[in-house]
């Protein structure tokens, strides 16, 4: 499995570091692939691309991990539900990592049903949302998408 993980990466921090390590070490992953946002429609990156993939490059370097430049070449917004297949068929099977927060947005994410046609979500708590909560969450995700 190929762990794509996005976001902003602005910059790149800690916590970024340590959820690619555990998906590494514990042989979640076979490869994790970052990928920075290009134009999300729900984030806005104040440095430019170029900028933050170099941030990544030096905060990431001890890991095998892939940098994808997919969302920069993308015209208008990046949506998951239309990033996620032009990356399964680049990469295979994969999985969409997001943190807690995002999972519990999830409903308000642009087609979330196309999304999880596309791959499954593998959800990182972030602290502020317990696992079980988390859990009774995606629970009522599954039963409302399938």
């Amino acid at each position: 499995m190929i762990a794509i993980f996005g976001g902003a990466f602005d910059p790149p921090h800690a916590e970024h570091v340590k959820i690619a390590r555990e998906l590494i070490e514990k042989n979640e992953a076979e490869k994790v692939v970052l990928l920075p946002s290009g134009n999300s429609p729900h984030k806005k990156a104040l440095s430019p691309f170029s900028a933050r993939k170099e941030m990544i490059e030096k905060a990431f370097s001890e890991l095998p991990v892939l940098i994808d430049e997919t969302e920069l070449f993308l015209k208008g917004k990046a949506y998951s539900s239309e990033v996620l297949p032009i990356l399964k068929k680049k990469y295979g099977v994969i999985e969409f990592v997001i943190g807690g927060d995002s999972l519990l947005s999830f409903r308000l994410w642009h087609e979330p049903k196309e999304i999880l046609k596309v791959c499954p979500i593998l959800v990182i708590p972030r602290g502020e949302e317990s696992v079980s909560e988390l859990t009774d969450f995606a629970s009522g995700l599954t039963k409302e998408f399938g």
